[in-house]
C-alpha cells in the first residue's frame, strides 16, 4: 500500500540535495529557493535570510502592475503563465494531493509579500506543464493555506507561478509543502517462494494399528507384520 507523505522529505539546506533540486525565476540575493524547504515559518528579524524571495527588480521581476499584479512587461513565465515562479524537481515521481504554502511575514512589512493569486503546475519532464489549480484573493497575515491538488498522474517537477502579491513589488514564501503518494514504480521488496522437498520428523511419532486385522499382530511381543505386500 503507497502511503500519503510530505515533500521534500527532509529539511533542505541547499538548492541541490540527495535528488531534490530547488530553483526560482528570481533570487534576492542570499534569499535562496531552498530556504523555502527548511522547515522554518519564522522570518528572521533584519535581513538575515530565512524565506526565498523574488528580486523585485522593475520591470522584469516586478508586482508593480495594478493591484499589485505582475508587470506586463515581466520577463518571467513558466507554463506559459508569467509571473514569478518557485520550483521544486523531487527524487522520484508522486501523484499529488493537495499542497500547503506558508507565506513571507516580514516584521517590517507584515504579509506585504505574501502571493494572492497564483497557480499550482506540475510536469514529468520538466517541459510540458499541467495546470494542477489555481488561487486568486488568498490574502492572509501569517497563516498555512492549503489546496486541493489531486491527480493520479505521477510527477517529478512542481512549480508554483505567483501573479500577484498582496501589497509589494516582491513575493516572498516562508514554506512550501507538497503531499502525495509515492510512485508506485518506486523501491520494493520482492517475495521468492521455493519449494523443496522435506522428509517427515518421526520424533514423537506414535504407530497405532488394529489388532483386529487377521495376521498383522501375532497376539504377543512387540512385532508386527508388514501387511503391505
Amino acid at each position: 500500500t503507497r502511503q500519503l507523505r510530505k515533500y521534500p522529505r527532509e529539511i533542505l539546506t541547499s538548492d541541490s540535495q540527495n535528488g531534490y533540486v530547488c530553483s526560482a525565476s528570481s533570487i534576492y540575493s542570499g534569499y535562496d529557493p531552498h530556504l523555502a524547504f527548511n522547515n522554518t515559518i519564522t522570518d528572521a528579524s533584519g535581513h538575515a535570510a530565512t524565506v526565498w524571495t523574488s528580486t523585485g527588480t522593475s520591470p522584469s521581476n516586478s508586482y508593480d502592475g495594478t493591484d499589485n499584479a505582475y508587470n506586463s512587461s515581466g520577463t518571467s513565465s513558466l507554463g506559459g503563465i508569467s509571473g514569478e515562479w518557485l520550483k521544486l524537481k523531487l527524487p522520484s515521481a508522486t501523484a499529488p494531493v493537495y499542497t500547503r504554502i506558508y507565506p513571507r511575514t516580514w516584521p517590517v512589512a507584515g504579509n506585504q509579500q505574501s502571493p494572492e493569486d497564483f497557480t499550482f503546475l506540475a510536469s514529468k519532464d520538466d517541459s510540458t506543464w499541467t495546470v494542477l489549480g489555481n488561487v486568486t484573493g488568498w490574502v492572509n497575515n501569517g497563516t498555512w493555506g492549503q489546496w486541493d491538488i489531486e491527480s493520479a498522474t505521477e510527477y517529478t517537477y512542481y512549480a508554483v507561478v505567483f501573479t500577484r502579491t498582496v501589497a509589494s513589488s516582491i513575493v516572498g514564501l516562508a514554506e512550501w509543502e507538497i503531499h502525495g503518494y509515492e510512485s508506485a514504480k518506486g523501491d520494493g521488496q520482492d517475495v521468492r517462494l521455493r519449494a523443496h522437498a522435506n522428509a517427515p520428523n518421526t520424533d514423537f511419532l506414535e504407530v497405532h494399528f488394529d489388532a483386529n486385522v487377521v495376521g498383522s499382530y501375532p497376539g504377543s511381543g512387540t512385532t508386527l507384520t508388514d501387511l503391505s505386500g
